[in-house]
């Protein structure tokens, strides 16, 4: 089972396959390296049979769509709040007030997006 996003990349992909195929160097592998699926040079090889599981990331074949679990375990950012304020102790008087400024603009938009 792979996402239909990631299905719908390696179309797109295979698409370009007759341009890497005949130069494999114009590819440059950019499916490959930002998204784990394979590239125009790695499906050109595929291009009669099935495309193996294993070139596939992982991260496209365990997609799940349940909450299941994601209730009981809580959820908190209290580590971070308390990282921020260690590192905001630290600076100095200039440094605090640029500092605030960009963390007021911060909890503004999360606050936003959070409603």
């Amino acid at each position: 089972m792979v996402s239909w996003y990631a299905l719908n990349e390696i179309a797109t992909e295979f698409e370009c396959v007759h341009y890497a195929g005949n130069n494999p160097s114009s590819c440059g592998c950019v499916m490959r390296s930002t998204h784990g699926l394979p590239c125009a040079c790695e499906l050109s090889r595929y291009a009669v049979g099935s495309i193996l599981l294993d070139l596939i990331h992982m991260f496209w074949r365990r997609l799940n769509f349940s909450n299941q679990g994601l209730c009981e375990a809580e959820v908190t950012i209290k580590e971070e709040i308390e990282t921020i304020c260690k590192r905001f102790k630290e600076l100095d008087a200039g440094g605090k007030v640029t500092n605030f400024e960009k963390l007021h603009t911060l909890i503004k938009t999360l606050c936003v997006l959070l409603h």
